[in-house]
């Protein structure tokens, strides 16, 4: 991943999606995580693992950056297109994120991403933000607009999971 004034997205990343995991935890959903550690798991074993546990959903936490512009901000979440359960969830997750943040919307989006193809369940991507945009950045630093990503990626699964009946 990428790197901005001593962020590391990979530090980043694991520790929204640990605290989306806890409060998934709380509210009786069972997660499992590719990682929990500083460890680099492939994109295959990613989509294998949650293959093999016959997962309800994937949902894949990423950073974002620009080499173009440092004007690029917000919030984005993607999908495979024509996948409509994927839709939907990548639609919960998005609604719940800008909800819990206020984030800019950059709008659902699909892309063929390996995670988004490979995986046998719905399936999104959210991009928290731009690491290379300064106002992203400022907040990706701080607890508590951390804790409010996490709080929003873990409610748009809950209400997913609630709309499948699954909760």
């Amino acid at each position: 991943g990428t790197q901005a004034e001593g962020l590391d997205e990979k530090d980043l990343n694991l520790a929204v999606e640990r605290r989306v995991a806890e409060l998934l935890t709380a509210a009786g959903v069972r997660a499992q995580r590719t990682r929990t550690t500083d460890v680099y798991v492939t994109l295959a074993d990613r989509a294998q693992l949650a293959n093999d546990l016959g997962a309800d959903l994937f949902v894949s936490i990423h950073t974002n950056a620009s080499a173009s512009s440092s004007a690029f901000h917000g919030v984005e979440t993607y999908y495979l297109s024509g996948e409509q359960d994927s839709r939907a969830l990548a639609s919960a997750l998005h609604r719940s994120v800008l909800a819990a943040t206020g984030a800019h919307n950059n709008g659902l989006r699909t892309a063929g991403y390996y995670v988004l193809r490979h995986t046998d369940m719905a399936a999104a991507l959210v991009e928290m933000g731009y690491v290379t945009n300064a106002a992203d950045l400022a907040n990706l630093k701080t607890d508590a607009y951390r804790e409010k990503l996490a709080q929003g990626i873990a409610d748009g699964i809950v209400a997913h999971l609630t709309d499948l009946g699954l909760l």
